[in-house]
């Protein structure tokens, strides 16, 4: 038997062991961990998408906010449905 102590293709040979398997919980549990891997080894990134979504947010909030640096196009209240009370 020889003995690889190499961390990684350990790591892969249980993915494809994973993957080859059907069963969807397996399945959902290997894209888990792949997800939170990718946000441990890059945390910059994580960063980038976190600070972009932010910004998204508080470019279509619909409160009256005076960011000159920032365009906005705030979602009009009035664009909410009203289904109350019909």
């Amino acid at each position: 038997m020889i003995m690889d102590d190499n961390p990684k293709s350990k790591t892969e040979n249980q993915q494809s062991e994973l993957l080859g398997s059907r069963s969807p919980q397996r399945a959902s549990r290997l894209l888990l961990s792949a997800l939170i891997r990718f946000c441990l080894e890059s945390k910059f990134m994580v960063v980038l998408v976190l600070l972009f979504l932010i910004m998204a947010g508080v470019m279509v909030a619909p409160f009256d906010w005076e960011l000159g640096w920032l365009p906005r196009n705030p979602v009009p209240t009035d664009a909410i449905p009203d289904i109350g009370e019909n």
